[in-house]
């Protein structure tokens, strides 16, 4: 009896947290940035989200995608 309590609470706190992960408010998906440009672009700064994006130098041709819950560009 006593596992079957343990695997039941485990699975519970699973579903909760999957629960809570789905119906969080906010946008979880990924930005990105391409420049067209024919000159290279040094620093991009996207304001607006919880979290400011930012992403340095982008070459013509080149594109980036950032995640706000990640700190990396590239």
């Amino acid at each position: 009896m006593t596992p079957l309590i343990i695997i039941g609470a485990v699975v519970a706190v699973l579903a909760i947290f999957l629960l809570y992960r789905v119906f969080k408010p906010g946008y979880r998906g990924a930005i990105g940035f391409k420049n067209r440009h024919s000159s290279e672009i040094s620093t991009l700064r996207l304001t607006g989200f919880p979290k400011i994006v930012e992403c340095r130098t982008l070459a013509r041709g080149e594109h980036s995608f950032n995640w706000l819950f990640g700190d990396s560009c590239g």
